[in-house]
């Protein structure tokens, strides 16, 4: 059928709606409970738009036409022309809390049940959405069979409507967990969420559906190696509990990789920005300038949008300021709970993965992030390491520093009669010169003025220039030659910035 005709009278249907009967010989064409595109032709020469079910009045088949459509047009008792072709759409009205309730015909036609999960299509005020849902059922002590089955819109931003034009375009295919094993180069996410419900979008996306929470969209399986890094910038600064997930970039650098390697996960990307700055007594910029200059950087440098209600400026009250950011630092928020879930499950994964890795460079990468977040440059006339600021409780950097068969000493001095759990662990200039080869290139890669640092504090210390003069021997002669052309190379990394 694509689509038939007839002329009628509009009668009155109950409630004030109005009635249109389908002629019999034209019932073969049609079927009870399906969804119509209906035009209405009056001969005022009103035309009329709208999408119908039709249903079985009595012995009759026809369409109720709504009471506010008949009264503004004075419909009832009008001889009009009917045009009907099937409609892929249903028409609903969306609620406050934007769910929409799916028709007992759509619900019995197409055998929808509790947990479905589809993708639907939404047409309201002359705009089109479309989302994957999971449907629901009312929930009523005394539920009954003709209870209506919904679902809610929560990645799309549409506003109540009276009217709106609903299509289901398909169902989605459900994964369940444990439905295959991780590999050692590879994390299956399924596995991470057995009590949620998970739909696969296609071959390699899925949609995480955790409680009421709002739904997540991920990659199926993640590459270990690419996450690596990212996962100990997250060790080191990243939230590990609170409400939603966010992580602390003090660089532009630092901001572009972590969304970057976020939206490789998340594939539905939900970003606020928060900027907190301290401003020095120096700086006698009032607070409009000052805030100008601060959102017109991070525009520039890492594309960041930055609202004025978002930066929280501190006065300082000297000018020495402990590891202060010339343009404060970003933080970067994901408000949903189940981006923190995700987080964590995968940074767990992660650690397993490394705990049991022969892989000595993979156990450098997790280094380098948590050096990203929560790393300095020791120094000083007569000292000189890198090191990391970490707390009592965490005995992974350790560990991993173990496996690598690095020395390092524990700075425990914030620590006063049992209070405060703030420590230090530092690698040492020899270590440092040992290891080069696999620190040099990746060492503070995002955040270039700590990387100049140690660059700089590196290649002047009174050793390692002798050592670059006279090429006193390291421990053996592949470690001296590897070393030194590291050293080389740095060195012309500073030239350069100079």
């Amino acid at each position: 059928m694509t689509s038939i005709s007839w002329s009628g009278k509009i009668y009155k249907g109950g409630a004030n709606s109005g009635w249109i009967t389908i002629p019999l010989n034209l019932r073969k064409y049609v079927k009870l409970e399906h969804w119509y595109n209906v035009q209405i032709n009056t001969k005022n020469k009103i035309t009329l738009n709208t999408t119908l079910c039709l249903k079985k009045l009595k012995s009759s088949w026809g369409f109720y036409i709504k009471k506010r459509i008949c009264e503004i047009n004075q419909l009832i008792g009008q001889n009009v022309t009917v045009i009907i072709s099937p409609s892929e759409f249903f028409q609903r009205k969306i609620s406050a809390y934007k769910s929409i309730r799916l028709p007992k015909s759509i619900v019995k036609i197409k055998g929808i049940k509790k947990f479905d999960i589809y993708e639907v299509e939404v047409e309201v005020y002359s705009r089109t959405y479309r989302e994957i849902v999971l449907i629901s059922v009312i929930d009523r002590s005394t539920r009954t069979s003709a209870d209506e089955y919904y679902f809610t819109l929560r990645l799309t931003d549409v506003h109540k409507a009276k009217e709106a034009k609903v299509r289901l375009l398909r169902k989605i295919e459900k994964i369940d967990a444990y439905e295959k094993k991780n590999s050692k180069k590879e994390i299956y996410l399924p596995n991470l969420f057995p009590e949620a419900i998970i739909g696969k979008i296609d071959d390699r996306q899925m949609i995480i559906f955790d409680g009421n929470h709002t739904p997540v969209i991920t990659p199926i399986i993640i590459n270990i190696e690419e996450f690596i890094h990212y996962f100990g910038c997250y060790h080191a600064d990243g939230t590990k509990s609170s409400f939603g997930w966010s992580i602390n970039a003090s660089t532009p650098e630092q901001a572009h990789y972590y969304i970057l390697t976020y939206k490789k996960i998340v594939l539905n990307p939900k970003l606020s920005f928060e900027l907190s700055y301290s401003k020095k007594p120096s700086n006698v910029e009032n607070y409009l300038i000052t805030t100008d200059i601060l959102i017109k950087y991070w525009k520039k440098n890492a594309s960041i949008q930055l609202k004025t209600d978002k930066i929280r400026i501190k006065e300082a009250r000297s000018e020495k300021i402990k590891k202060w950011n010339p343009y404060g630092s970003i933080r970067i928020r994901d408000f949903r709970s189940i981006v923190l879930k995700l987080h964590l499950r995968i940074h767990n994964k992660i650690l397993d993965h490394l705990k049991n890795e022969m892989k000595l460079q993979q156990l450098w990468l997790f280094l380098f992030g948590v050096l990203e977040g929560d790393g300095y440059v020791a120094g000083g006339k007569n000292r000189f390491g890198i090191g990391f600021a970490t707390n009592i409780d965490d005995n992974i950097i350790s560990e991993f520093l173990n496996k690598l068969k690095i020395k390092y000493t524990i700075d425990d001095s914030r620590i006063k009669k049992g209070l405060g759990k703030g420590l230090q662990i530092r690698i040492c200039l020899n270590q440092v010169l040992k290891n080069l080869p696999a620190i040099s290139e990746n060492i503070f890669k995002y955040y270039p003025k700590r990387r100049m640092m140690f660059i700089k504090r590196l290649i002047n210390k009174p050793s390692v220039k002798k050592l670059l003069e006279s090429n006193i021997h390291l421990e053996n002669k592949d470690t001296k030659k590897e070393s030194i052309e590291c050293l080389l190379k740095l060195k012309k990394e500073l030239e350069k910035i100079k």
